[in-house]
């Protein structure tokens, strides 16, 4: 999520439609718009709550769609708050004098 992205999350809601509010189920297609950097880790990941787009019955309030971001672990990579690190064995010599290395 370094540079963000829009994740399109398709839902499937039962909602009172026409004259006698019979149930019937509808599609929406929601974005998910996650910022560069968004905190997803730490245990309790990020929430994104949709308000009102969730299932309604007759007489009530519509749901809300609560979506859940949670961070997997990377088996190179770590983050540490905004920071992303990485761990490397290096030669004496690397780490005196320098070098340059591909990370893929």
């Amino acid at each position: 999520m370094f540079s963000g992205t829009t994740k399109r999350l398709a839902v499937t809601r039962v909602r009172a439609a026409g004259q006698l509010g019979l149930p019937a189920r509808s599609r929406k297609v929601l974005d998910v718009r996650i910022e560069p950097g968004c905190p997803g880790g730490g245990g309790g990941g990020r929430r994104f709550v949709f308000r009102g787009e969730g299932n309604r019955e007759p007489g009530k309030e519509a749901g809300d769609v609560v979506v859940h971001l949670l961070e997997r672990e990377h088996p190179v990579f770590a983050r540490f708050g905004t920071d992303l690190s990485m761990r490397i064995d290096l030669h004496i010599r690397e780490a005196l004098c320098g070098f340059r290395r591909v990370i893929t």
